[in-house]
């Protein structure tokens, strides 16, 4: 299972919305199952942990990620189906 095709790009969405800002990353590869969507931001979490490899990521930048957003009283959310996983970011204007 390849988790982002190749030659596929990550795209990353700005716009302007109600109190603040909406910000889309969308990464294609395969569906992440529903179970595992919540726990992405826990620290050290894979989703399968037999594809760690040696020079991988620790596990912790969605979980560094979520806590830079909620200092800044956003909030982040994530939905992933057969094409994309998306996480939209949300940051208020104050």
């Amino acid at each position: 299972m390849n988790s982002q095709p190749k030659g596929d790009t990550v795209s990353i969405n700005l716009a302007n919305a109600q109190n603040g800002i909406e910000i889309i990353v969308s990464n294609p590869g395969n569906k992440i199952p529903e179970e595992h969507l919540p726990k992405l931001f826990d620290r050290f979490y894979r989703v399968d942990k037999s594809r760690q490899r040696k020079n991988e990521g620790s596990g912790i930048g969605l979980a560094i990620v979520k806590s830079i957003i909620l200092t800044h009283k956003g909030t982040i959310n994530v939905k992933s189906d057969e094409y994309s996983t998306r996480f939209t970011i949300f940051l208020p204007k104050n």
